[in-house]
């Protein structure tokens, strides 16, 4: 995933947030990871998390930058 200084810059600036929910927080440590040139399966392997999941967290950064994450509603009614 490409992501632009600019970008890049943004997500470090929402990493800084204290008030950044845990959830945030973690799918922007993905984002940022990706940047920094980290393959799919080092993010895979420290999030804890399947590469279904990590790969749908990407695509939505990419699709949506930040504020997507703000937005995104959990799946099964929840």
């Amino acid at each position: 995933m490409e992501v632009t200084a600019e970008g890049r810059a943004v997500v470090e600036a929402a990493l800084r947030r204290r008030d950044l929910s845990p959830r945030v927080r973690e799918r922007l440590e993905m984002v940022k990871a990706a940047a920094l040139g980290r393959e799919l399966r080092v993010i895979v392997e420290w999030s804890g998390r399947g590469e279904r999941t990590v790969v749908r967290w990407l695509g939505a950064y990419a699709s949506g930058g930040v504020g997507r994450y703000a937005t995104h509603r959990a799946r099964g009614g929840q």
